[in-house]
């Protein structure tokens, strides 16, 4: 694969806040996707516009790690976006075959990870197998 070059550039975004690390989200994505399979959504900007909040923030990651040894490293992009611009982002992505993989969690209270594969698929993971919160 070679260095990740891939950047959020085209989706509209605020960095993350001083104190708060990429590393960080990325350890809270995964212990949210720990022990669950992920249930398969369809279409994918479909289901984020009926599963994401319109006024909420929303973590987008690269799912993108290395290893070193037995330790793992996350060494993808972390930003935060809004509902519509991450929606436009996946479609405009979905039109040139340039959707990569990636993990989407809510700023506030996370109880879920949608998670979208190499494949463009999109999975949804619960917290502790409750539905979320609409």
């Amino acid at each position: 694969m070679g260095r990740n070059k891939y950047t959020f550039s085209a989706l509209s975004h605020q960095e993350l806040p001083a104190g708060k690390s990429g590393e960080e989200v990325y350890a809270l994505a995964e212990a949210l996707l720990y022990g669950t399979d992920g249930r398969q959504v369809g279409d994918l900007s479909s289901f984020c516009e009926q599963q994401l909040k319109e006024n909420a923030g929303y973590y987008v990651l690269h799912d993108y790690v290395v290893y070193k040894g037995k330790s793992k490293y996350f060494r993808g992009s972390c930003v935060i976006s809004g509902k519509q611009d991450l929606i436009a982002f996946m479609i405009r992505s979905l039109a040139v075959d340039d959707l990569r993989p990636m993990l989407i969690l809510a700023v506030k209270d996370p109880q879920w990870v949608i998670r979208i594969d190499d494949e463009c698929s999109g999975y949804l993971h619960v917290n502790s197998l409750k539905e979320p919160q609409q």
